[in-house]
């Protein structure tokens, strides 16, 4: 036999089927570096098509050698479970914010999709609530159901561990809705005494003693337009994702926008900022002088024996 004739030599073939197949998986390895990558620089942009090309010759390549593959198990097991890797990673590239959910049902609509949403099976991380007014301070209308069953989830909700709730609150906001009549918050006195005070402020307990401070929007500074922030529940989900349920008034009609994805956790973010650093804790003296017609006394709502 010939032992210098690489064509039919049984060692250089099976020597060459190992190499390609080390071939396929290093090609498979740079295609998954590749948009590792992307992900690491670019966050969750969607790859330009010179990226896509090269991801797909990469992948071809690594194809194309990886059919010539020996029956090596070990090796071609590992080479069939890296593309799954690359279309997993592709996914999260391309992963981008949409909208879940429009509806134009009015009034009070909301609430039942935001209750739908803190129940959800996934973990809630984080809650930010803003509201125009406070379901917080003045209980839930007594004309809505659903913002009754709101509130009962939410109160439930704050109390599970690991979950940390951002609560903001509009003086000016409170105030004007008492004033215009249209609500009818019989329940204000049983919604103060889910709430405590000490030094600092108003608080919402939470699970192992957490105090999750109310805070106000500075009405009064310049460049704030008080009738104008925001109505917006955010809900921090795993998988760096959040669901956002923003409010919005057409005339005398509310319709609202459930939107869901990394760029709803990225405005959840920038909303906690907010919270931790251009809002201060609420206090009784404030509800006292900013909204007179509440009629709130510092004995409403109970001090905190440990602070």
């Amino acid at each position: 036999m010939d032992t210098q004739d690489k064509g039919n030599s049984p060692v250089r073939q099976g020597r060459w089927r190992l190499e390609r197949e080390e071939y396929a998986l290093i090609a498979l390895a740079i295609s998954v570096d590749l948009v590792d990558l992307l992900v690491h620089v670019r966050g969750h942009s969607s790859p330009t098509s010179v990226e896509t090309v090269i991801l797909a010759l990469l992948t071809g390549i690594a194809g194309f050698l990886g059919g010539f593959a020996g029956k090596i198990n070990a090796l071609r097991d590992s080479v069939k479970d890296v593309p799954d890797r690359v279309k997993e990673i592709a996914e999260i590239v391309t992963k981008e914010s949409k909208l879940m959910e429009y509806d134009p049902g009015g009034q009070f609509v909301q609430y039942g999709k935001a209750k739908s949403l803190l129940d959800a099976p996934e973990r809630s991380e984080e809650i930010f609530l803003m509201q125009q007014s406070s379901t917080l301070i003045l209980g839930p209308d007594s004309k809505s159901a659903a913002e009754k069953d709101f509130y009962a989830t939410l109160k439930n909700k704050i109390k599970e561990r690991g979950t940390t709730f951002y609560p903001v609150v509009s003086l000016e906001g409170i105030a004007r809705h008492l004033e215009s009549g249209k609500g009818k918050f019989t329940g204000k006195l049983d919604a103060w005494k889910e709430l405590r005070q000490d030094k600092e402020g108003i608080f919402i307990p939470g699970d192992r003693k957490a105090k999750h401070y109310i805070k106000r929007i500075h009405d009064s500074r310049e460049g704030v337009k008080p009738d104008k922030q925001a109505r917006v529940l955010l809900i921090g989900r795993p998988e760096n994702t959040a669901d956002a349920l923003m409010v919005l008034d057409v005339g005398g009609k509310q319709s609202y926008f459930h939107l869901r994805g990394p760029d709803m956790r990225r405005f959840l973010n920038d909303c906690v900022w907010f919270y931790n650093n251009d809002c201060d804790p609420l206090t009784v003296q404030e509800l006292k002088e900013k909204v007179p017609n509440l009629e709130i006394r510092d004995e409403d709502i109970e001090k905190d024996l440990d602070a």
